[in-house]
Parts: structure tokens; sequence; C-alpha cells
């Protein structure tokens, strides 16, 4: 290895660590000198943070402070995972809905475990640890922040304030007078299952907005991950204009993805089709993403999964960013539509060769006509939300049929529309053209050639090309993925001992509702003491008690499958730092 350049011996580590492991990067550390000075920057980037290391009953070690100094110039990132965290009101719900001895223990062990209390840890005990962590890491510049899982359609304050006390850590970061020990200003911010309440309530406090305000007033990439609850009109126009006063206050902003957490159990559908006695058309309207009619942010790049939105929402996008916007990414969006009799249909792509009444109700071409500096577009599964208010029937003739009889499907067309491709001609010899971005407008069609996935599928697109939206949510560092094993095998334990717990809770309300119907059968038969019916809930709380338990399930299935299957555990780092230190690395 002497006789080897030490460009090249970087250049080999370099390459090998990112085939390995965290922990196999880790050990390497402890070869020699060289090899602590080249991997140090690379694994000491980001600190892994989970619920156990807040924890006073956990027992295992918290961050070192002298081990987070001999770190903590070389750190970039922080990741905290607090999905496990579960809320005290959802645990009394629980107790409500099962008025069962054998569910007692199983909720006793949730408050002692998973809630924040005393004896496990406070929201003064979190602010308190992480302030310290940052007064030693004062170049940390990206934030990745796991909230607990909300499972429970009700108000969490433990979100919230896990969510309010993160942001007063960051925006009360020390400052010097020496450039070298000020702390750095933050550029990345990834945030996973945000709810709508959560945010509410933090625009309720006026200090929170000053927070806000202070940590988003430079970063230039938010990634959301939403979690929605509210159902109704005015709720949610609330929960927006908190989502975007929030955003807006990024006036750097120039990469926003927002995602929205979806039923990995629900069947995915071209149309979707509700009905009056469904949903009212408040409840419908509330699903959508809105957006407002005036905002000033410098956006480059947009990436939006799994919303629903009206057209409305391109018109607005358009003004807004028609001197900015880039790049656009649609993933898993459905395009909201009012059915009625004498309502002109909204549209993906549009009817060829026809100009509708209302420009904004064909998208494609729209967007291609409004948003000039559009370099990259890419989608998938593209779709339609249909309201019907009356004895109507969904209308049949959406613009899924490709014309040209090319068999390409409504994302792939989508995207040549709007990145102004030339379209075949149909069957009949006879050319198609959407009229509206034709050889007349500013915006000339150009040659169609052969197409590969990843010309036009979002999904193809970030897998094989490039991913400059949303790759934070897998690597904050660009090299290793954003999983901590101790806090992802924590929430798989948790899921499995709620479903063993919920599945004896269901049996034994099986059981007593057989009695109950026995009882009937032959009321002349007494009650047995311990048997009363006035104590029992039966059908309902058997259905909450299963929701509560797929949708932990659930989440820890779709976590593993979101985060890899590395084996590596990034709160390791400290120990390992603390340990080259002391070996004189």
């Amino acid at each position: 290895m002497d006789k080897l350049p030490p460009e090249l011996i970087e250049d080999i580590i370099v390459a090998t660590i990112c085939l390995c492991t965290k922990n196999e990067a880790l050990e390497m550390r402890l070869v020699c000198r060289e090899f602590d000075l080249i991997l140090k920057p690379y694994v000491c980037d980001t600190i892994g943070l989970e619920h156990s290391k807040f924890s006073k009953s956990s027992g295992k070690p918290k961050p070192v402070t002298r081990a987070l100094k001999t770190i903590g110039n070389l750190c970039h990132s922080i990741c905290i995972d607090l999905m496990v965290l579960r809320d005290q009101a959802e645990v009394d719900f629980l107790r409500s809905i099962a008025n069962l001895p054998s569910m007692k223990p199983f909720c006793d062990m949730l408050v002692a475990r998973y809630c924040m209390n005393e004896q496990f840890f406070t929201e003064e005990d979190y602010l308190k640890q992480l302030v310290t962590i940052l007064d030693n890491c004062r170049q940390v510049s990206r934030l990745r922040l796991n909230l607990p899982i909300q499972v429970v359609k009700t108000s969490s304050s433990s979100t919230t304030m896990i969510l309010a006390n993160t942001l007063k850590a960051f925006a009360t970061r020390p400052t010097d007078e020496v450039e070298e020990r000020d702390s750095w200003s933050m550029d990345i911010v990834v945030i996973e299952n945000l709810t709508d309440l959560a945010l509410c309530d933090l625009w309720t406090n006026p200090i929170d907005i000053g927070n806000i305000r202070t940590v988003f007033s430079t970063i230039q990439a938010l990634n959301l991950n939403l979690r929605r609850y509210v159902t109704r009109e005015d709720g949610s126009r609330r929960f927006h204009a908190a989502l975007w006063g929030t955003i807006q206050q990024a006036k750097k902003l120039q990469t926003l993805c927002i995602t929205e957490a979806v039923d990995d159990r629900a069947e995915r559908r071209s149309v979707k089709v509700s009905k009056i006695w469904h949903m009212d058309i408040q409840e419908f309207d509330a699903r959508r993403l809105r957006i407002p009619v005036r905002i000033e942010l410098p956006l480059v790049r947009l990436e939006l999964c799994h919303v629903e939105l009206s057209p409305a929402f391109f018109v607005s996008l358009c003004s807004n960013f028609q001197d900015t916007l880039e790049e656009l990414y649609l993933n898993d969006v459905s395009l909201q539509i009012h059915q009625t009799a004498t309502a002109e249909p909204c549209l993906w792509v549009g009817v060829p060769n026809d100009i509708p009444e209302e420009p904004s109700s064909y998208i494609a071409p729209y967007i291609r006509n409004q948003l000039t500096k559009l370099r990259i577009c890419r989608a998938a599964f593209l779709g339609y939300h249909v309201y019907i208010s009356d004895e109507q029937e969904p209308m049949s003739d959406f613009d899924f049929y490709d014309p040209c009889g090319m068999a390409r499907n409504l994302s792939q067309r989508f995207v040549e529309v709007v990145t102004g491709i030339r379209q075949p001609v149909n069957r009949h010899k006879e050319p198609v053209l959407y009229l509206s971005c034709g050889e007349d407008t500013q915006m000339p069609l150009t040659e169609r050639k052969r197409l590969r996935p990843e010309d036009y599928d979002v999904n193809a697109y970030q897998l094989a090309v490039e991913n400059s939206t949303s790759s934070w949510r897998q690597r904050l560092d660009g090299i290793y993925p954003n999983v901590n094993h101790d806090a992802m095998n924590e929430l798989h334990s948790l899921a499995a001992r709620t479903d063993k717990e919920l599945d004896e809770g269901s049996r034994e309300l099986s059981r007593r509702a057989r009695m109950v119907q026995h009882r009937e059968d032959n009321p002349s038969d007494a009650w047995d003491e311990n048997d009363n019916p006035a104590t029992w809930a039966m059908t309902q709380p058997q259905l909450l008690m299963q929701e509560v338990a797929l949708g932990l399930r659930d989440e820890a299935a779709a976590w593993a499958a979101f985060d890899g299957d590395e084996d590596e555990d990034d709160d390791e780092q400290d120990n390992h730092g603390e340990e080259a230190e002391e070996n004189g690395m």
C-alpha cells in the first residue's frame, strides 16, 4: 500500500465504502491512521438518533459529548427517527374502546415504554439532548425527521411537541463571531409523517411560527410526507394555509417534493368514482391538494406523489412558477372531476384536434404553453377521481385510449405532449395534433423518436438517470440509506405485540357476542356476574382495534421496504468515533 499514490488509495477506499454497510465502513477506520483520515468524512457525515437515545429507561448509552466533539466538525446531517413513539391520547382511546382486563397490561406497557412521560423522556429532555448535539455539531445543514406514526385519527400532542421542539433547537443554534465556529444554515429538510393536525397546531403559536421562519429561511430543498385526517372543507383550508405558509418561509427554495401517505392495501385504479351517498362534496373537495393563487418562490423542481389535484391547481402552478420551473414529476396523481350534465370534462391529455372552451381543461397542452422553461417532465400512474352528485353513470370517454393505436399509456402521452413531441398519425393516416400546442405557437414541436421507459416514466427515470427531488428521503448523505435498525426492530416488535394483544381482545369480544346471542335465544338463563353485557363493547371496538393493528403493521412493513435491507446502525458512529480517538487515530 505504501507504493500506491495516496489519491489512488483514497479512490479505492471510497469506491469500497459505497458497496458496504456503514458498520463495515466504521470497522475499516480501525485499520490504520490513513484509513481513518479517509473514511471519517464519509461515515461520520450523518448522526442517527432514535427514541432510545433520549429514553431514561432504555438502558442504551446516550450520545457521548466527548465523542461528539471529536467528530462534530465532520457531521453535516441528522436523522431523527421517533416513529415508534405513542401518544397518551391513543392509549386512552384504546382503553376506552375495549373494556377488557387482558388489555390493561398492554396499555400500561405502551405508556411505560412508548409515551412521553417522566419515566421515558419528556419534551424538555428531548430538547436538551438535541441542543447538546447541535452545539457540538455546528456544520449540520441537513435534517430528516420521522415524526410519530399517528394511527388513531385524533390530535396528537406528541407529534406537535416533537416537531415544535425540533424547530426550536435548530432555530436557537449557537452562533459565534468567529466564522469557523458559527452554525451552518439549513439546506435540506425532510419531514416524514407530518399530520395536518400537528401543522395547524403549530401555526397557533407565535413562537413556533418564528422558529419556522428562522429554520426555513435558508433551505433550498424540502421534502414533506403528509398524513391528512381532516375531512371537512374548513379544516382543509386551515391546513393548506398552514402548509403553504410554512413553505413560503423558504425564500431560497428550489426543490419541493410533497407526498401524501396512502393505504398500501387499497387497490390502485385508473378511475375512482365517488357518489353523493359515499361522501358529500365538501369531503371530496377537502381531499385535493391546493396551492395559493399568489406565491413567490424561486422553485426549479417540483415532485408530487399520491395526491389529488383539481385543474385550478395547474392554473395557479403555471402562474406562480412560469418563469422558474424546469422539472416536473407526477407520480400516482389523480385529477379531480365533478361530473355534471352540463360541465365540460377536464382531461390530462385531451381530445386530439379539439380546442376546449377553457384552455386549462386539457392539462398537458396548458402546461406546454404556460411553463416555457420546463425541460424535464416525467409521470406515472395518472388517473381520475370522479364525483357524481346524481344518478348519472361515470363517463367512459376518458383519454386513456391511444388515438395513434400504439398502446401508449396515459402517462406516456401526457409527457410527450408536455415536452412537445410530435404525435404519430392515427390509424386513418390523419395527423394527431393537440391544437393548443401546435405549429402556430412559440413552442415548436420536436420529431418523435423511440422512447425508453426512463424518457417518460418517473420511477424509471429516478432509478436509472437521476433523482433530483426526493433522493434525500432514502439517503440524506447521498451514500447510506436513512435506516436505523434499532428503531425499525422496535417498530416491528410493537406491531407484532399489538397484533397479538388485539387479536386476543377481538376473540374475547367475539366470545361475548356469541354469549349475548345465546342469552337472547334463552332469556330464562341468568346472567353471570362476570358476563354483565353493560360492560361490553362489541362490533365497533373490534373494527377500531383492527384499524390500530393494521396501521402499525402496514407502517412497519412499508418503512422496512422503503429503507432497504442493508444491515447498518447509524447511531453506532458516536461510539466508533470515541474509540478511534482513544486509539490515537
